[in-house]
């Protein structure tokens, strides 16, 4: 035997005319072989629910920390993308700023101020916009 052919006695798939050289098919590829059409399984119907575990306390509370602390963890985060921004060159620099803009996106900061900063390619605008943030918290 060579060693297609083994392969197909120990799996009992053989492939037609050597339509699946080096694997083992699947999905559609199987219907071929075996003559019949595969399966799709359905999704969940408009009449069927997921049943998801219920959270525990500890769940919850940790879940309505973060909400509550959402802005303090944008700010944090847009502090360390000022200091990454001040340290990146190039096209590093670039994905840097889109972070940026982001993050600031996260604090609801006016569109057009964003695109300001943004233009200036200045990470001390940024700075200065995170102390003013920092300052009103």
């Amino acid at each position: 035997m060579v060693g297609r052919e083994r392969n197909a006695a120990k799996t009992g798939i053989a492939a037609k005319d050597g339509a699946f050289p080096g694997r083992l098919p699947s999905g559609d590829d199987l219907g071929k072989i075996t003559g019949r059409e595969t399966e799709v399984v359905p999704s969940l119907g408009p009449h069927q629910e997921l049943h998801v575990a219920e959270r525990s306390k500890y769940q919850d509370k940790i879940i309505k920390n973060y909400s509550q602390n959402r802005d303090a963890i944008a700010l944090q985060r847009l502090g360390e993308l000022v200091t990454e921004l001040y340290l990146a060159e190039g096209k590093a620099r670039e994905r840097k700023w889109k972070s940026v803009a982001g993050a600031m996106e996260k604090l609801e900061i006016p569109q057009k101020r964003i695109e300001h900063l943004v233009a200036q390619d200045n990470p001390a605008l940024v700075a200065k916009l995170v102390e003013e943030l920092m300052a009103k918290k």
